[in-house]
This record gives C-alpha cells, structure tokens and sequence, in this order.
C-alpha cells in the first residue's frame, strides 16, 4: 500500500502549479484525523501557501468531500447547495478576476 501512495504524492508537483489552484480540505476528514493526525501532517500544506497560484482553505468540519449544510430541527433538511458549492463559486470569481487583471 506504501508504494501506491508514494505514486499519487501531490507534494512533487505544488511547486509546479502554474494555474489558479484551490485546495480545500475538512479538519475532521475521517481519512486524516484517525490517530490524531492533523491534515497539516499528510498534506503539503507549506508547499501550497509557497506557491502564489494556489490557496489552501481548511474548515473545520466538512467530513470527507461532503460539507452538506443541514438543519436538523424538526427534521433533517438540506439546503440545495452546499458550503463548498459557495467556496468555490467565490474562488472561481476571484480567479477570473486575477486573469483579468493581468491580461491588461
């Protein structure tokens, strides 16, 4: 199992990004927080906020690729989108709006 995550590191390549890249991550991800093992601790966390082009957003719950936002009083309820729908719809704007800027 070692190899296969050796062969899908991310950690080579955040250097190499050259466009706009949001990294968004739970703090309390199943996959990382068994353990207490922090998301800092398994993701290149410093090599995103090195790299200009990426942005790196943890919240602090989101689970694993859900962040569904509920109301539960009186029932279970979802709301059509969710947090991350808005996350990056607001960085898509900010991107674009980067790529503007610097075509002038």
């Amino acid at each position: 199992m070692g190899e296969y995550y050796r062969a899908i590191d991310s950690r080579p390549y955040i250097k190499d990004v050259a466009v706009p890249l949001l990294c968004v991550q739970s703090s309390d991800d199943p996959l990382f927080t068994e353990g207490g093992v922090l998301t800092r601790d398994v993701l290149p966390v410093e090599d995103i906020y090195d790299n200009e082009k990426a942005i790196y957003f943890e919240t602090e719950l989101g689970s694993h690729l859900s962040f569904v936002e509920a109301e539960i009083p009186g029932g279970m309820t979802r709301h059509e989108h969710t947090f991350i729908d808005r996350v990056v719809e607001a960085y898509l704007t900010y991107a674009e709006i980067k790529v503007k800027v610097h075509e002038y």
